[in-house]
């Protein structure tokens, strides 16, 4: 996922983002995914999932 993001901002040209804010920075990049901060939604299910299996570990 952060590949692709970063080939697709790296890949637009002529496009400023002169006077952009945090929320439609936010948009901007990642308009196209459901969440507005997917690296940071996949960082929580992966907690969650470690979180999981120690559970299962432990028992």
């Amino acid at each position: 996922m952060f590949r692709n993001r970063q080939r697709r901002i790296h890949n637009r040209s002529g496009i400023t983002l002169s006077g952009v804010d945090d929320t439609s920075l936010g948009q901007y990049l990642y308009d196209e995914y459901e969440t507005l901060c997917p690296v940071l939604a996949v960082v929580a299910e992966l907690v969650d999932t470690i979180q999981s299996c120690r559970t299962r570990c432990d028992r």
